[in-house]
């Protein structure tokens, strides 16, 4: 299986895992809730995150592939792509490392206790990985709604504009799941959708997903954001 500038070599720390997570949560919910409106299955009031199953594994695996792609058009490692969406938020990044290390981080204006601090920066850290799995199924949603820009400063020559390549993920890039609520005869989510492999049309033949369009990456200025 081939990795995108050794995309899971960086998954060695809690700070790359939860913005991959928050990915691949991104992904995963999106489909769901998609299949479930299929379905006419609703839930107002409900957060989406916390309704529905949790993330599958196929939605982790090609989460990975995304961000093996991002690190690759911006040409730089996640962490550190997130280390300049940190700083255009004002937010410390040595902070949020320190406190995926489990060390004792307090801030500075003194108005949060340090717990409440850290829970504040893993919500960064978590949102930075969601608003990424939105933008590469280009929902619309943009880190930039709610967050500062930044450009990509690779320490030479001018910054570049920070892109996401667009991808797409369903249900049925799954195998059966099951269902929480419905038999599995009337579960829109289940019945043998084979392995990842198998999708000829989604997936190249060692597995890894085709990510949809490779040579047109998005850029995040207005409509180009993949609206």
């Amino acid at each position: 299986m081939p990795l995108y500038n050794g995309c899971m070599a960086n998954f060695h720390t809690s700070l790359d895992h939860t913005i991959h997570a928050g990915l691949a949560r991104a992904l995963f919910v999106s489909a769901w809730s998609d299949r479930e409106e299929e379905a006419g299955r609703t839930y107002p009031g409900e957060d989406l995150m916390d309704v529905a199953p949790e993330t599958s594994d196929e939605a982790t695996l090609h989460a990975a592939y995304v961000i093996g792609y991002i690190e690759a058009a911006n040409k730089m490692p996640l962490a550190a792509l997130y280390s300049q969406a940190c700083k255009a938020d004002g937010v410390k990044y040595e902070d949020v490392c320190a406190s995926f290390r489990g060390e004792p981080v307090a801030p500075t204006d003194g108005k949060k206790s340090p717990d409440a601090y850290a829970e504040a920066l893993e919500r960064h850290t978590t949102s930075f990985g969601h608003n990424l799995g939105m933008m590469a199924l280009g929902t619309g949603v943009s880190w930039f709604d709610d967050h500062e820009r930044f450009e990509v400063n690779h320490g030479f020559g001018p910054a570049t504009k920070f892109v996401v390549p667009l991808t797409e993920f369903s249900l049925e890039d799954e195998p059966g799941m099951g269902d929480h609520e419905a038999g599995e005869e009337d579960d829109p989510r289940g019945g043998d959708a084979g392995t990842v492999a198998e999708d000829e049309d989604r997936f190249h033949g060692d597995g890894s997903p085709r990510l949809r369009p490779l040579g047109t990456p998005v850029t995040l200025d207005g409509p180009e954001r993949g609206r």
